[in-house]
């Protein structure tokens, strides 16, 4: 089986730096089992292991606006992803912690907007979208 190459979209880019930085300021301080370092190491996973290998078995299809973006997991680390027009390739569009039930609805609005924008998708209307650039 082939391995897929996984690239990261700028707003994937700056999720991940987050991610990243925060992770390595725990370890830093010597907390190196904390929620932060595990999630970075489940969003290191869900890309490394997950995506790379099965991205389509890996990912649940979204719908509607976002069919042909998919989702992975891994514990609380949510990874959002499309095919790249090139071959065997992977663009990852966003990458989030997992919402807690409280702030759920909160952010759902704004992952959305994030993968919107970052997919190159732009609502026209409500309901209606159309694909501006593709990867």
């Amino acid at each position: 089986m082939n391995k897929y190459t996984v690239e990261l979209t700028p707003p994937a880019v700056r999720a991940y730096e987050l991610i990243h930085q925060s992770a390595s300021n725990c370890i830093a301080a010597g907390e190196t089992g904390g929620p932060k370092v595990l999630l970075l190491r489940s969003v290191d996973q869900v890309l490394d292991e997950d995506i790379a290998e099965r991205p389509f078995e890996a990912g649940t299809p979204l719908c509607a606006e976002l069919a042909g973006v998919y989702c992975a997991t891994r514990d609380k680390a949510f990874v959002y992803y499309e095919p790249s027009r090139r071959p065997l390739t992977i663009a990852i569009l966003f990458i989030s912690s997992g919402p807690t039930k409280a702030s759920h609805i909160e952010r759902a609005d704004a992952i959305l907007a994030q993968i919107l924008l970052s997919s190159g998708i732009q609502v026209l209307a409500p309901g209606m979208t159309a694909r501006l650039a593709a990867n």
